[in-house]
C-alpha cells in the first residue's frame, strides 16, 4: 500500500477573514493498492481523495474517485462521508479477470480514512466484499 498526503494551495474565500481562511486547509490523498493472485499483480487500484480540514477535523469532502487497471475489465462506484471529524473515501470496484481462460469476478472495496486528531494522516486498506 502506498499513501501520499499533500496540502494543496487555497485562495482566501471572499468575505472571510484572513485568519479563518488560513485555518482551513485543502488536502489530497492518493492511495495505491495491488491485488495479487498466485503472487502476480493482476489489478492495481488507485484512489484519490480531496477534502478540507480545519485544524485536525475534516470539514468538507471535495473529491472521491478511484480506478482499477491491469488485466481486467472493471466498474467502480464511490462514496464519501465525514463522521466524528474523520473523512472517508470509499471506492467499490467489480473487476473481471480471466484465469486459465475462465472468467472470475469479485468485488474489492478500497478505502482511505483520516486519522482521529490528525487530518493530514490516513489509513488505507482494500478488502474483498
Amino acid at each position: 500500500m502506498t499513501s501520499t498526503v499533500k496540502e494543496l494551495p487555497t485562495a482566501a474565500p471572499k468575505g472571510r477573514q484572513i485568519a479563518a481562511a488560513a485555518a482551513t486547509r485543502t488536502l489530497e490523498v492518493t492511495n495505491k493498492q495491488e491485488a495479487k493472485i498466485a503472487n502476480i499483480t493482476v489489478v492495481t487500484f488507485n484512489l484519490t481523495y480531496r477534502y478540507e480540514a480545519n485544524g485536525n477535523t475534516v470539514t468538507r469532502n471535495l473529491l472521491c474517485t478511484g480506478s482499477a487497471s491491469g488485466a481486467i475489465n472493471a466498474s467502480s462506484s464511490s462514496n464519501q462521508y465525514i463522521s466524528q471529524g474523520r473523512g472517508t473515501c470509499e471506492v467499490r470496484t467489480q473487476p473481471s479477470v480471466f484465469i486459465k481462460g475462465a472468467p472470475f469476478q469479485f468485488t474489492k472495496v478500497h478505502t482511505v480514512t483520516t486519522q482521529a486528531g490528525n487530518a493530514a494522516r490516513v489509513d488505507g486498506r482494500i478488502y474483498t466484499a
